[in-house]
């Protein structure tokens, strides 16, 4: 079995199962760096629980206070997903001092008929 697989600090690699363990197969972006501290963060919508990422850049893990972006996504069938910030208007705002807060939109599918405001 094998598969993609990215974070928002490391860019796509294979992987493989092999032996009942997953390993790397490919190591070809080992090179690439996104210097960033990356928090799960959960809070609490009106009756909902709330999930998003909080993207620090390096100036922010060495004390400084920095700016903050919200960046919304365009809904209601999609959501943030770990995917690498090599590049773009994400990775423009980080290198420039700019933390990211990237939450999910109540309105999302996953989320269930309630909470698009249908309610039985």
């Amino acid at each position: 079995m094998a598969l993609v697989h990215q974070s928002f600090n490391q860019p796509m690699e294979i992987e493989i199962r092999a032996a009942g363990r997953w390993h790397d197969l490919t190591h070809v972006n080992a090179q690439v760096t996104a210097p960033f501290k990356v928090q799960s963060l959960s809070w609490k919508g009106d009756e909902f629980n709330v999930q998003g990422w909080l993207i620090l850049p390096e100036a922010a893990s060495r004390g400084a206070k920095c700016p903050l972006v919200t960046i919304v996504h365009g809904g209601p069938a999609s959501a943030f997903q770990p995917a690498f910030l090599g590049a773009g208007q994400a990775r423009l705002l980080l290198d420039n001092g700019y933390a990211l807060l990237l939450p999910t939109l109540r309105a999302v599918m996953a989320k269930g008929e309630l909470c698009n405001g249908q309610r039985a």
